[in-house]
């Protein structure tokens, strides 16, 4: 594996969401200082919603992020032309609640994501990817490893990109937990033509492989985590990343 292919810009930045729950001002400090660090090259964009939208850009003042922002689509056309006009934020991608029959004007370049349930259909509108939870309060919003072996073979299938949000700060499979590395392997394993699900229930490390990162990324564009700081150190103590 080659870890700028597999884990470049990986981990999006959710601080300021359950269960972190970090204050607005220590998330984006904490966001900036990894600017330009070794480890900054892992992280994705910042991600708020439109409710703290307004303490995002008082707390930013003269500093410049990259923005993925959560939206219902009534409200996101006045946000985004508000936004084309911050100089010091950078809207490169927008994640959407549903209900979502047909995408909204958006700048070009940024993604759009629609977040559907494990309860629902895996169908986005046409230039739209997916987003799915793995983790919350909801029990509803945990798959099982079929659950999810199911979505990525859609995703492969269909060729839609996915992000996955919510419990995944380990990359290998814990006893209650989903591990990011293992659904690398398995989309990888989906794209070779195989079953994802073995992929999804290893426990070791070892046997989880990504030979393709390219393609493997090129569907699943990253997780939203409130810690980036246990991702990195996982992947540090399996000698992933230096």
């Amino acid at each position: 594996m080659t870890p700028p292919d597999l884990f470049g810009h990986f981990l999006d930045d959710a601080a300021i969401f359950p269960p972190g729950n970090m204050a607005m001002g220590d998330a984006v400090s904490a966001h900036l200082a990894r600017r330009g660090t070794p480890e900054g090259e892992y992280v994705g964009p910042f991600i708020c919603s439109t409710a703290r939208l307004g303490e995002l850009r008082e707390i930013l003042g003269h500093g410049h992020l990259e923005l993925s922002l959560v939206a219902v689509v009534d409200e996101l056309s006045d946000v985004v032309d508000e936004l084309t006009t911050q100089q010091n934020i950078t809207l490169v991608a927008v994640e959407l609640k549903g209900p979502v029959d047909a995408l909204p004007a958006t700048p070009h370049g940024v993604r759009v994501f629609v977040e559907r349930t494990w309860h629902e259909s895996y169908e986005v509108p046409d230039g739209a990817m997916l987003k799915l939870r793995c983790g919350g309060p909801d029990v509803r919003d945990i798959p099982s490893a079929c659950q999810l072996g199911g979505a990525i073979e859609h995703c492969v299938e269909h060729d839609v990109a996915f992000k996955l949000t919510a419990g995944l700060h380990h990359a290998v499979r814990g006893e209650r937990e989903l591990g990011f590395l293992n659904i690398l392997a398995a989309v990888n394993a989906a794209i070779d033509g195989s079953d994802p699900v073995p992929a999804l229930l290893e426990s070791d490390a070892a046997a989880l492989k990504v030979s393709n990162p390219a393609a493997v990324r090129r569907l699943f564009r990253s997780i939203g985590t409130c810690s980036i700081d246990e991702p990195l150190d996982d992947l540090r103590a399996l000698e992933l990343i230096a």
